[in-house]
């Protein structure tokens, strides 16, 4: 529920978060913030009112400001980040064990921070946690692709591309799981009207936190497609909810393989537009 109040004893008067507020629907009163009329009705939930005021007078929806991480805290440097982003590599050797429980919850509650188109937050990350689960998810997926095969039913273009990947697993090979103990599927309503950019942006958080926990991933496009095309069932055994729409999947684990220096990438795929007044 959204209920805003105001320690009136904290409060400067500055107005930070009625200058800041995406809909402003904070305005000031004899110096203390107040919601306008039906303001409630227009609030995304952001907390960004919580969070720019600077004395921690401000709670929203139940939050107590004592609870947020106090800022500026201890934040990767510039150089910290490039190297992060520079050094993650797709991840398709790993060790044939759970990730640690705790190291993944911390993970997932790390996740829930992404942004999302008018902060609806409705992004769902179904995740195989059980490495087991994820034997049988793997095997019901080429078994699906060898049952249409044998059915001898026409073939997609798309289809016939996955079915080179049986000979594979029939020579011990698993070119669409990787032989990973995990994945995380991320999948969202499809009316929000941002569902893959949501999905597509919390997988991008997964995939930078997990490399900073010392955890390897892959982007599983192959994935997608093998469970659409062959095992659209095994998606709502998962537990994805029919009316969503999955953005991406992504395997994870802990990795077997080391690198020790970064690749070389060219950053000469930018454009600079320039436009004529009219």
């Amino acid at each position: 529920m959204v209920q805003m109040k105001i320690n009136e004893e904290l409060c400067i008067g500055c107005g930070d978060c009625a200058a800041d507020c995406i809909h402003q629907i904070l305005e000031l009163s004899d110096g203390i913030p107040t919601m306008i009329s039906d303001g409630i009705n227009n609030c995304i939930q952001c907390q960004h009112c919580l969070a720019v005021c600077p004395t921690g007078a401000l709670s929203i929806m139940g939050l107590d400001p004592q609870n947020s991480l106090q800022l500026p805290a201890d934040v990767p440097s510039s150089k910290q980040m490039e190297n992060l982003i520079k050094s993650r590599r797709s991840t398709r050797q790993y060790r044939q064990e759970n990730v640690d429980a705790e190291t993944l919850d911390k993970l997932l509650k790390i996740i829930a921070y992404a942004p999302t188109g008018m902060n609806r937050q409705k992004v769902l990350l179904t995740v195989v946690n059980d490495i087991d689960t994820m034997s049988i998810l793997r095997q019901r997926t080429y078994s699906a692709i060898q049952e249409k095969i044998d059915s001898n039913a026409s073939l997609s273009e798309k289809q016939k591309w996955l079915v080179d990947y049986i000979n594979g697993w029939q020579n011990g090979a698993d070119h669409i799981y990787r032989h990973a103990p995990h994945i995380v599927i991320a999948s969202a309503p499809r009316g929000i009207g941002t569902p893959l950019a949501d999905c597509v942006i919390a997988l991008s958080y997964f995939e930078l936190q997990a490399a900073s926990m010392g955890l390897g991933t892959t982007w599983c496009g192959l994935a997608i497609m093998s469970l659409n095309e062959f095992a659209p069932d095994l998606l709502t055994e998962l537990g994805i909810p029919a009316d969503h729409e999955v953005g991406y999947m992504m395997l994870f684990g802990e990795p077997t393989v080391t690198y020790h220096r970064t690749v070389q990438i060219t950053s000469d795929r930018v454009n600079f537009p320039k436009l004529n007044k009219i």
